[in-house]
Protein backbone atom coordinates (compact mmCIF):
# COMPACT_ATOMS: atom_id res chain seq x y z
CA UNK A 1 0.00 0.00 0.00
CA UNK A 2 1.57 3.25 -1.14
CA UNK A 3 0.56 5.48 1.83
CA UNK A 4 2.39 3.19 4.25
CA UNK A 5 5.70 3.58 2.44
CA UNK A 6 8.30 6.05 3.70
CA UNK A 7 8.99 8.76 1.12
CA UNK A 8 12.69 8.80 1.92
CA UNK A 9 12.97 5.11 2.76
CA UNK A 10 14.43 6.07 6.15
CA UNK A 11 12.98 5.21 9.52
CA UNK A 12 12.24 8.03 11.97
CA UNK A 13 14.90 8.51 14.61
CA UNK A 14 13.95 7.40 18.10
CA UNK A 15 15.73 7.40 21.43
CA UNK A 16 15.09 3.66 21.71
CA UNK A 17 14.85 0.86 19.20
CA UNK A 18 11.80 0.15 17.04
CA UNK A 19 11.90 -3.45 18.30
CA UNK A 20 11.14 -2.29 21.84
CA UNK A 21 7.86 -0.76 20.62
CA UNK A 22 6.94 -3.51 18.14
CA UNK A 23 5.23 -5.96 20.49
CA UNK A 24 2.01 -7.92 20.02
CA UNK A 25 0.46 -6.00 22.91
CA UNK A 26 1.36 -2.60 21.44
CA UNK A 27 0.01 -3.62 18.02
CA UNK A 28 -3.24 -4.78 19.62
CA UNK A 29 -3.54 -1.69 21.83
CA UNK A 30 -2.81 0.76 19.00
CA UNK A 31 -5.19 -1.20 16.78
CA UNK A 32 -7.91 -0.76 19.43
CA UNK A 33 -7.31 2.99 19.59
CA UNK A 34 -7.40 3.31 15.80
CA UNK A 35 -10.56 1.18 15.57
CA UNK A 36 -12.23 3.19 18.36
CA UNK A 37 -11.18 6.70 17.35
CA UNK A 38 -11.37 6.38 13.55
CA UNK A 39 -14.19 3.88 13.21
CA UNK A 40 -15.70 4.21 9.72
CA UNK A 41 -13.01 6.64 8.57
CA UNK A 42 -10.66 6.31 5.62
CA UNK A 43 -7.07 5.11 5.89
CA UNK A 44 -5.67 8.64 6.11
CA UNK A 45 -7.78 9.40 9.19
CA UNK A 46 -6.77 6.07 10.74
CA UNK A 47 -3.10 6.84 10.11
CA UNK A 48 -3.51 10.31 11.62
CA UNK A 49 -5.01 8.90 14.81
CA UNK A 50 -2.19 6.34 15.00
CA UNK A 51 0.46 8.97 14.43
CA UNK A 52 -0.83 11.11 17.31
CA UNK A 53 -0.28 8.11 19.59
CA UNK A 54 3.18 7.37 18.17
CA UNK A 55 4.19 11.03 18.42
CA UNK A 56 3.10 11.17 22.05
CA UNK A 57 5.11 8.02 22.71
CA UNK A 58 8.17 9.55 21.04
CA UNK A 59 7.78 12.86 22.87
CA UNK A 60 7.54 11.15 26.28
CA UNK A 61 9.99 8.33 25.46
CA UNK A 62 7.32 5.70 26.13
CA UNK A 63 7.47 2.07 25.05
CA UNK A 64 3.88 1.08 25.83
CA UNK A 65 0.81 2.25 23.93
CA UNK A 66 -1.40 1.57 26.94
CA UNK A 67 0.42 4.30 28.91
CA UNK A 68 -0.70 6.84 26.29
CA UNK A 69 -4.41 6.07 26.71
CA UNK A 70 -4.31 6.45 30.48
CA UNK A 71 -6.24 9.40 31.86
CA UNK A 72 -8.83 8.99 29.07
CA UNK A 73 -6.57 10.38 26.34
CA UNK A 74 -7.93 7.97 23.72
CA UNK A 75 -11.00 5.82 23.29
CA UNK A 76 -10.08 2.13 23.20
CA UNK A 77 -13.43 0.45 23.71
CA UNK A 78 -13.67 -1.27 20.32
CA UNK A 79 -11.67 -4.35 19.36
CA UNK A 80 -8.86 -3.98 16.85
CA UNK A 81 -9.69 -4.95 13.28
CA UNK A 82 -7.46 -6.59 10.71
CA UNK A 83 -6.97 -3.20 9.04
CA UNK A 84 -6.31 -1.29 12.27
CA UNK A 85 -3.75 -3.94 13.33
CA UNK A 86 -1.99 -3.67 9.96
CA UNK A 87 -1.85 0.11 10.28
CA UNK A 88 -0.67 -0.16 13.89
CA UNK A 89 2.12 -2.55 12.92
CA UNK A 90 3.26 -0.27 10.09
CA UNK A 91 3.37 2.69 12.47
CA UNK A 92 5.13 0.88 15.31
CA UNK A 93 7.69 -0.68 12.97
CA UNK A 94 8.56 2.67 11.40
CA UNK A 95 7.39 1.63 7.92
CA UNK A 96 4.77 4.38 7.64
CA UNK A 97 5.71 7.96 6.80
CA UNK A 98 4.56 10.52 9.40
CA UNK A 99 1.86 12.33 7.44
CA UNK A 100 0.86 14.20 10.61
CA UNK A 101 4.10 16.22 10.72
CA UNK A 102 4.57 15.38 14.40
CA UNK A 103 0.98 16.06 15.54
CA UNK A 104 -0.07 14.89 19.00
CA UNK A 105 -3.76 15.83 18.61
CA UNK A 106 -6.31 14.82 15.99
CA UNK A 107 -9.98 15.64 15.64
CA UNK A 108 -12.50 14.32 13.15
CA UNK A 109 -16.10 15.49 13.23
CA UNK A 110 -17.05 12.42 11.17
CA UNK A 111 -16.37 9.99 14.01
CA UNK A 112 -17.96 12.02 16.82
CA UNK A 113 -21.63 11.91 17.85
CA UNK A 114 -23.81 14.76 16.64
CA UNK A 115 -25.87 17.09 18.80
CA UNK A 116 -29.14 15.17 18.34
CA UNK A 117 -27.63 11.70 18.94
CA UNK A 118 -29.06 9.95 21.97
CA UNK A 119 -26.93 6.79 22.03
CA UNK A 120 -23.54 8.01 23.28
CA UNK A 121 -22.26 4.61 24.42
CA UNK A 122 -18.68 4.10 23.29
CA UNK A 123 -17.91 7.74 22.56
CA UNK A 124 -15.22 9.70 24.35
CA UNK A 125 -16.91 13.12 24.33
CA UNK A 126 -15.09 14.79 27.20
CA UNK A 127 -15.73 18.32 25.97
CA UNK A 128 -19.16 18.04 24.38
CA UNK A 129 -21.03 16.99 21.28
CA UNK A 130 -20.10 17.87 17.70
CA UNK A 131 -22.48 20.06 15.71
CA UNK A 132 -20.40 20.70 12.55
CA UNK A 133 -21.78 19.95 9.12
CA UNK A 134 -20.29 16.93 7.37
CA UNK A 135 -17.01 17.62 5.64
Amino acid sequence: MRSLQSASGRLPSLSYSQDERLTRQNIEDLGRIIASEARGSNETAQLMVGWTVINRMKRRHLRSVSVVWQHNNYAHNHPATTISRRIAESLLSGQARDISQGATLFYSSLSMPKERDTNLHGFDIGSGLESCARL
